[in-house]
């Protein structure tokens, strides 16, 4: 029979809470504050209680990189607060490296997700074309491509989608690295 490692156990704790998440994202385009706040409280406790005090650092390195870089993203207008906040709590579980490995493998399948989509509701070539169009305008406004893309904002048109469809299999895509 095969020894349970701790860390297996905090991969699964974690992945409970990502579970539950992606269910209420799915279902409502939201993420409960509830939810969130369980997943960073259980996390520090958890770490707290395998590692003591350095335990504790730990989690808190992991909770303010999940949080920290979604946060970013947040306000560039690609993810929603929830998704800020159940990051943070990833990170409280699971520490900074298997944090940004989940949060790359996530942001990876959302990319191929919205490309998905934008195929097939057959705007790929279009929203492509106004985001290079964009970009032109931005960068060498001299050429005189100002008035066509003026009113267009990639980040207001975008494609709204719930991120914990990426984020579950990114999760247990990181989880794979660990647990293998």
């Amino acid at each position: 029979m095969k020894e349970v490692n701790v860390m297996e156990l905090v991969y699964y704790g974690c992945g409970i809470f990502v579970v539950a998440a992606f269910i209420t994202d799915v279902s409502s385009m939201r993420i409960p504050n509830l939810l969130s706040l369980s997943a960073i409280i259980s996390g520090l406790i958890v770490h707290l209680c395998i590692g003591g005090f350095q335990g504790l650092l730990s989690s808190m390195s992991g909770l303010s990189t999940g949080f920290g870089i979604m946060f970013v993203l947040y306000l560039a207008g690609a993810v929603g607060a929830g998704d800020v906040k159940i990051f943070g709590g990833i990170g409280a579980w699971t520490g900074v490296l298997f944090t940004v490995q989940a949060m790359v493998y996530s942001i990876l399948i959302a990319g191929i997700i919205g490309l998905a989509i934008l195929l097939w509701k057959k705007q790929l070539v279009q929203r492509l074309g106004k985001l290079i169009l964009y970009i032109f305008s931005r960068v060498i406004p001299s050429i005189g491509f100002m008035s066509p893309v003026q009113s267009y904002s990639p980040l207001k048109e975008g494609l709204r989608f719930p991120f914990m469809i990426a984020v579950l299999p990114g999760f247990i895509s990181a989880c794979g690295i660990y647990l293998l």
